[in-house]
């Protein structure tokens, strides 16, 4: 065993930060209610400094600040970030690279 499983948030019909604000609540929603102190978000450089802004809005109303913490890195800064990519491209990708990828998903219980 790796030691580690994937939790996928997805959203359809949204615009694309659109869609990635609920993803990221979703996440630190869970983060907060399994114990989990940090988040390591991919960064996307086009959208750093709006997505900064919306998650300290977030952690200011949810009165997150001491409970989970978060840090933006890049694929070459943070190796467990491939690992994410890699499955939910086999999840997207469907069939047999759906199936290989289903040991690492972490569903809902």
């Amino acid at each position: 065993r790796l030691g580690f499983k994937v939790r996928i948030f997805s959203e359809d019909g949204k615009p694309d930060f659109d869609l990635r604000k609920v993803c990221l609540i979703r996440a630190f929603e869970f983060a907060t209610q399994n114990g989990i102190e940090q988040v390591v978000i991919e960064t996307d450089e086009s959208i750093l400094l709006l997505e900064k802004r919306f998650l300290n809005q977030l952690f200011k109303e949810r009165e997150w600040s001491g409970i989970v913490g978060y840090d933006h890195k890049a694929k070459h800064e943070e190796p467990l970030i491939w690992v994410s990519d890699a499955v939910v491209w086999c999840v997207g990708r469907g069939g047999d690279w759906s199936k290989l990828a289903e040991p690492l998903i972490l569903r809902n219980a």
